[in-house]
C-alpha cells in the first residue's frame, strides 16, 4: 500500500458535467504512478473523499479483515461501499465525479480540496468555510489530542 503525506487546500471549479481537474501541485505530491486512478466515496460528514487507488486498496484490505458477525459491522461495510466509485483521469486530466455523491455533499460548481495525509476531502466551499473552528477551540482540541497521543505512546 502506498502512503502519502498530502498537504494543502485548493479551491477548484467543476465543469458543467461535474468533472474536476486536480491541481498540478496536488498531482505532483502523488507522483505520476499514483495520479491517474482514484476511488471516490462519501465522507462521514457532508463531503466526499477521494482516495488514490493504492491507498483505497490498502484501506479495504484492512476492512475486509474485520469479520461480518456483528450487524453493525455489516451495516457499516454496506453503507461504506454503497457509493464507492472508481475514477480515472480522462485525456484532459479530469475526473468525473458521481452525480449522486455531488448531490449528497451539496456540491454545485466550486469545491475546496482539503488534503489529509493519504486522502483528499472534497467540500462544497461554503460548507467547508462554515466548519472553520474558533482559534481557542482549535487550541483546546489540539491540547486534548496531543495529550492523549502522548499518554498512549508512553
Amino acid at each position: 500500500m502506498a502512503s502519502f503525506d498530502l498537504v494543502g487546500n485548493y479551491t477548484c471549479r467543476l465543469d458543467e458535467k461535474g468533472r474536476l481537474k486536480l491541481p498540478s501541485e496536488l498531482l505532483a505530491q502523488l507522483g505520476e504512478e499514483h495520479a491517474t486512478r482514484f476511488v471516490l466515496n462519501k465522507g462521514y460528514e457532508k463531503c466526499l473523499v477521494l482516495y488514490p487507488k493504492s491507498v483505497w486498496e490498502g484501506f479495504t484490505e484492512q476492512l475486509k479483515a474485520v469479520p461480518d458477525f456483528m450487524a453493525s459491522v455489516r451495516e457499516f461495510k454496506r453503507e461504506f461501499y454503497r457509493e464507492s466509485y472508481p475514477l480515472s483521469k480522462d485525456g484532459s486530466g479530469r475526473i468525473l465525479l458521481s452525480k449522486s455523491l455531488l448531490e449528497y455533499a451539496g456540491v454545485d460548481r466550486e469545491v475546496s480540496l482539503i488534503c489529509q495525509g493519504d486522502k483528499i476531502e472534497i467540500w462544497r466551499t461554503e460548507s467547508f468555510e462554515e466548519k472553520r473552528m474558533d482559534p481557542a477551540d482549535f487550541a483546546a482540541l489540539a491540547e486534548q489530542f496531543f495529550a492523549n497521543l502522548y499518554k498512549s505512546n508512553s
